[in-house]
């Protein structure tokens, strides 16, 4: 992870630094000895989902992709490709929930029909605890949040980073969890459908490439991160 412009700036006057990560890039040395691992606090549903282990796929294979709030307009044309190249055996075991954006929805949804597959697509999932606990691979973007509720949770995930931040700060928030085996990184500059096929493939036909993946991203979560956080508010007042 890494410490945003702002919060640099700010980093001096503060009291204690609250981070998402250890070895966040852009603290000062001056300032580390006023840093406190909290993690990043995620939404109490989620929180709940770590008591559910996770069960690696079977006959069928949840796929769960979402790009944010607004969606991740790379994911609507290129993942039904890849996901269509899949052999027809693996293929039938699929099934795809699909965040797509608004003007590409129907589009999407003709795309896979004429292939014969339906999956579910929609702009936006109120649900998303079930849908998260369902899921046995994500493919996402690496905003904080996201990193921070699937380290909780415990569920594997293929990262797409936001690639016009400056700062990179989603590609950061990715090595964090990849670099302990709990994911993949594919940078969009070299997504493409063959690339993304090529890795389904590797963990679809080993379930227990999941398993592991999954299990090294719980190492990372931090489901007690909002009460850490409130701690540290309340010794400084």
């Amino acid at each position: 992870a890494i410490l945003g412009l702002a919060n640099v700036l700010l980093a001096g006057r503060a009291r204690i630094l609250a981070l998402s990560w250890p070895g966040t890039k852009g603290v000062k040395p001056q300032h580390e000895d006023k840093t406190s691992v909290t993690g990043n606090p995620v939404r109490a549903e989620i929180t709940l989902l770590r008591d559910d282990p996770y069960i690696a796929p079977g006959e069928q294979i949840n796929l769960l992709v979402v790009g944010g709030s607004q969606g991740a307009a790379v994911f609507n044309d290129l993942l039904p490709q890849a996901l269509i190249a899949l052999p027809p055996e693996l293929r039938a075991r699929l099934k795809i929930v699909q965040q797509v954006r608004a003007d590409s929805l129907e589009r999407v949804r003709s795309y896979y029909a004429t292939h014969d597959m339906a999956p579910e697509c929609e702009v936006f999932f109120a649900d998303m605890p079930e849908r998260l606990k369902a899921a046995h691979l994500l493919i996402t973007r690496s905003g904080a949040s996201t990193v921070a509720e699937l380290s909780a949770a415990g569920r594997p995930a293929l990262y797409v980073p936001y690639p016009w931040n400056r700062d990179h700060q989603q590609t950061f928030n990715a090595e964090a969890v990849t670099t302990v085996g709990g994911g993949w990184l594919i940078e969009e500059r070299d997504l493409t459908p063959e690339s993304v096929t090529s890795l389904l493939l590797h963990v679809f036909r080993d379930p227990q490439i999941l398993q592991a993946a999954a299990g090294a991203a719980r190492t990372l979560g931090k489901p007690d991160a909002a009460r850490k956080l409130a701690d540290i508010v309340i010794a400084q007042t």
